[in-house]
């Protein structure tokens, strides 16, 4: 009796599979990391990647008052002078939440963590920069996430050229 023998492209097709589970398992590892991962990709499809001008990793914890939306003071000057930064270089404002601090009395996590985002936008905007030029990321989040908290990644794009 003769063995049966596998059509020639059922590995080609095993290996495509095996590429592309792997592609998928690293995005989703970099997950926290989009921008930088869509620049890359973008670079090796031979597309130019979004010059970062500046790149911020901004904890909650010392913007805002503890379970609420409020601005500190001093974290809404900063933001003011990150906005003036923004609109003397004509930079675009990319700002992208991730994770969830528990909730208060007055919001739960996910209303919270919007609220803390368009209060930054808003500060944002108060030194100058059109809210066209401000782009609000919420990525999926979970209740998981409250462990970790909330934080902040605000990025300074050059202006895109046609």
């Amino acid at each position: 009796m003769k063995a049966a023998t596998a059509p020639a492209w059922a590995v080609s097709f095993a290996d495509l599979c095996m590429l592309l589970l792997g592609f998928f398992v690293v995005l989703h590892a970099q997950a926290s990391q989009q921008s930088k991962v869509v620049n890359g990709i973008k670079q090796a499809f031979g597309g130019r990647a979004s010059p970062i001008l500046e790149s911020h990793d901004v904890q909650l914890a010392r913007l805002f008052e503890p379970g609420e939306a409020v601005m500190r003071d001093g974290a809404r000057a900063e933001m003011f002078a990150l906005g003036e930064r923004a609109l003397r270089s004509g930079a675009r404002v990319r700002i992208e939440s991730i994770g969830i601090d528990p909730g208060s009395r007055r919001f739960d996590g996910w209303e919270l963590a919007a609220a803390r985002t368009a209060a930054i936008a808003r500060a944002i905007q108060t030194g100058g920069v059109s809210d066209k030029a401000i782009t609000i990321s919420i990525p999926a989040m979970s209740s998981a996430d409250v462990s970790k908290g909330q934080h902040i990644g605000i990025e300074l794009l050059r202006p895109q050229s046609h």
